[in-house]
């Protein structure tokens, strides 16, 4: 009854009654190789999954013909790394860390590229790629289609042979075929299958990179590295090496008695937001004067938590307003006076004080008279002076876009090639007198200064290339003079790692706080670090990501924005708070994690002294955050749609999870192994999980065989009154095929092969061949009412 239960109830997703070599393990268990090759149904973690080595993460590649299910899909650790699009034999080269004995599993894909060996370019090209391939590369093959063997040429098996294949020379039409191998070794694993056998499916353990024990990146690099991707919120680098993580508190005191400038078009208007945010959270909310624009100059100054002075220079200022613009020299004189007076009529600089000032900088000629008027302002005359320069978007924005809102009349009117001229004659001024700036001797000489490219934007074509090209100049032009002191930061590239972290060009406060983390690497001095920033990054509050950008959730900036033309989307999701909470512990899914509760010694456990139940917890990240907070925390179980968030303290920790639909389930341990759960749900009018894999008793074998000799309607009618037939009333009611789909399917578990196939109706062999998208418009209907 309870392989006959539990098909049933799983006929609902049907892609957990397949078999176990197309099971995709969760995040810490293995495929059992002893049962790749078994029809046990249906597929669980219990059934199909063990414990991955201790470090290892399991790598799977699966290969089937156009007729078998035409894919070619690689996975580590139960995460998709590549599912290919194109026919012919795709190419995964995995990326190892900087000991080259480990897998990076954050970004672990160092190339992908796929080859119809149908034309002969596409099988020369594939013996190249193989054949420059370095000595050691971990290489996984997999055929989408099939790899012809027309053109298929001695040439190409050899380069695959290099790699560890052996059954290269008897791969046929449309057949599958996947290999994990080691370039110039062996074969980890390899599988050959005929068209019309279904998928080739081969597994291996990797030795897994631990973000942990990466050393940490040089703090004052002249060009720090930024390439990655984000994983979890954690900037997961190319260059094997990660940034300590500065926090709050940490920020204050590694910037205590410091001054720091920024300079920029509107992202650096929102890292100087951000850094605000992160040095006086309490004050996020509120909306002050220049905040989203419309200042020249915002000058505050800040101490125990607070913004303790805040002063604005308004864009109209009549002495400045033409900073940038080719009527700058007219009025530079007015200027700097207008600014002497300004920055001087501040609070006192102490040694618990720090001064954070924002200049507007659309254009190059407004960097040296900001460099004038920090040099002239004497109040703060020895702070240590913090640089941030980021200025190229505008002359894109004024010269291909030739927005109304440009005030330089000469970029919108003149061609791009001298725009470009003029652009690199305006840096290479403001780069000279930034070297002197930014020398040991000079202004910004302690903490050194940033000089940056735009941040991302999803801008394509000709308009992508334009802005590309003015950040290419900034790329050329600081290569011979950047230094320890006068560094260079590609925030597009930073962003680029992160692209869901930005709307309409605009960074999230995720994807700022990041570049923060950067910076702040060579702003503050080794002496500020205390050792305990070296975990992994949470982060907490309601608007921390691009991807919950939404008005419903900044009411105060909503009212702002409402007296204006339109609102911002990526102004919102600045409005809000956001912290980085360092973790020296991780998050680890607990049954697989989505869709799972969390339960205590057993699956009825779920008793309230286990843990602290908190409501209004918007995210995920905020729950895990609150986690961290908690000394005794052990992990969390989290619900969006109720905003709750369970934070579990049970001496005896997460021991189990049942299936509950929106619910997420995480262990907070420093452990990377995965218990053995079993993820089959409780059915209908059942109070506890079905056993699976427990014997049918002689009067349910009787049914199933039963079942298998009846016509859908005369199942039907049976399962009126037999027991073991109570679930699938419900799913009857729904499809009529659904019943002779499950009985099939049951048949196929408990090794009835014959019935099984005389049972499979059409919509049924769909399935079986993993054509899901037939099935799923044979089968409309997959939920059942309860």
């Amino acid at each position: 009854m309870g392989g006959l239960h539990a098909c049933l109830t799983l006929l609902l997703g049907l892609v957990e009654c397949l078999p176990c070599r197309l099971y995709s393990c969760p995040s810490g268990l293995a495929l059992r190789s002893d049962v790749l090759n078994s029809n046990q149904l249906p597929a669980s973690s219990k059934a199909c999954c063990e414990e991955a080595k201790a470090g290892t993460v399991d790598l799977v590649v699966r290969s089937a013909g156009y007729r078998d299910g035409n894919e070619a899909v690689f996975l580590l650790d139960g995460q998709e790394l590549y599912s290919a699009t194109s026919r012919g034999l795709t190419v995964l080269v995995l990326r190892r860390d900087s000991t080259g004995r480990a897998i990076e599993t954050g970004d672990a894909v160092e190339v992908t590229k796929s080859f119809d060996t149908s034309t002969e370019s596409g099988d020369r090209e594939l013996s190249q790629f193989l054949g420059e391939l370095p000595e050691k590369s971990i290489v996984a093959m997999a055929v989408k289609d099939s790899l012809s063997s027309v053109a298929f040429s001695d040439a190409a098996k050899a380069a695959m042979r290099s790699c560890g294949g052996t059954l290269v020379d008897k791969i046929g039409f449309r057949a599958a075929y996947a290999l994990i191998g080691i370039k110039g070794g062996s074969a980890l694993g390899e599988e050959l299958l005929a068209s019309g056998n279904g998928h080739a499916v081969v597994h291996a353990p990797v030795t897994a990179a631990q973000f942990e024990d990466r050393p940490l990146c040089p703090s004052v690099s002249p060009a720090p590295p930024v390439a990655g991707k984000l994983v979890e919120g954690n900037l997961v680098l190319r260059e094997g090496c990660r940034y300590e993580l500065w926090e709050g508190t940490a920020v204050a005191s590694g910037l205590a008695g410091a001054w720091v400038v920024i300079t920029g078009a509107s992202n650096g208007l929102l890292m100087f937001n951000t850094l605000l945010m992160m040095l006086a959270p309490r004050e996020g909310e509120e909306i002050k004067t220049g905040r989203y624009g419309g200042a020249y100059v915002i000058d505050a100054f800040l101490e125990g938590g607070k913004i303790i002075q805040y002063n604005t220079v308004s864009t109209a200022q009549a002495d400045c307003k033409h900073v940038g613009t080719p009527d700058q020299a007219a009025s530079e004189a007015a200027c700097l006076a207008h600014l002497a007076s300004f920055l001087t009529d501040v609070p006192s600089q102490s040694k618990n004080r720090i001064r954070v000032t924002f200049f507007q900088g659309f254009f190059w000629p407004g960097v040296p008279l900001l460099a004038d008027a920090v040099e002239a302002e004497t109040t703060w005359g020895t702070a240590e002076v913090a640089l941030v320069v980021q200025i190229s978007a505008w002359y894109t924005i004024c010269n291909y876009i030739k927005y109304d809102g440009c005030t330089r009349q000469d970029l919108i009117d003149d061609s791009e090639a001298v725009v470009i001229d003029r652009f690199n004659s305006e840096m290479g001024v403001a780069l000279s007198r930034l070297e002197k700036f930014c020398a040991a001797d000079g202004r910004a000489g302690k903490r050194g200064c940033i000089v940056g490219t735009k941040s991302w934007s999803a801008a394509q074509g000709q308009l992508a290339e334009t802005f590309n090209q003015f950040d290419d100049e900034i790329t050329k032009s600081m290569e011979p003079k950047k230094t320890s002191l006068l560094r260079y930061l590609d925030f597009f590239t930073l962003g680029e790692g992160m692209p869901d972290q930005t709307i309409m060009g605009h960074g999230s406060q995720i994807l700022h706080s990041w570049a923060w983390q950067i910076m702040l690497a060579g702003f503050c001095p080794a002496s500020a670090s205390d050792g305990g920033r070296l975990g992994h990054a949470v982060f907490s509050g309601d608007l921390c990501s691009a991807r919950r950008s939404n008005l419903e959730e900044c009411p105060n900036y909503k009212q702002f924005c409402s007296g204006f033309s339109s609102c911002n989307l990526w102004m919102c999701m600045n409005n809000l708070p956001c912290k980085l909470v360092p973790s020296q512990k991780q998050f680890h899914a607990a049954g697989g994690g989505i869709d799972r509760a969390c339960r205590g010694s057993d699956i009825h456990d779920n008793s309230e002294s286990n843990y602290d139940a908190h409501v209004n917890v918007a995210t995920l990240e905020n729950c895990k955050a609150i986690c961290v907070y908690t000394p005794t925390c052990v992990g969390i179980e989290f619900n969006e749609a109720q905003s709750r968030c369970e934070v579990w303290r049970s001496t005896g920790g997460i021991q189990t999870t049942i299936e509950a639909s929106g619910f997420s389930c995480f262990r907070y341990t420093t452990a990377t192994t995965t218990q053995l759960e079993e993820l089959i749900p409780v059915p209908v009018g059942y109070s506890t999980p079905v056993d699976v894999f427990s014997p049918l008793s002689e009067g349910e074998g009787t049914v199933v065989e039963e079942l298998m000799q009846m016509t859908t309607g005369q199942a039907t009618t049976r399962c009126t009154t037999a027991i073991p037939c109570q679930l699938a009333n419900h799913v009857v009611k729904q499809n009529p095929l659904a019943l002779e789909l499950s009985t099939a399917l049951v048949a196929a578990r408990f090794g009835h092969a014959a019935s099984m196939q005389a049972g499979l109706s059409r919509a049924t062999r769909a399935v079986a061949t993993n054509h899901l998208e037939e099935a799923a418009a044979l089968l409309p209907s997959r939920h059942i009412d309860p």
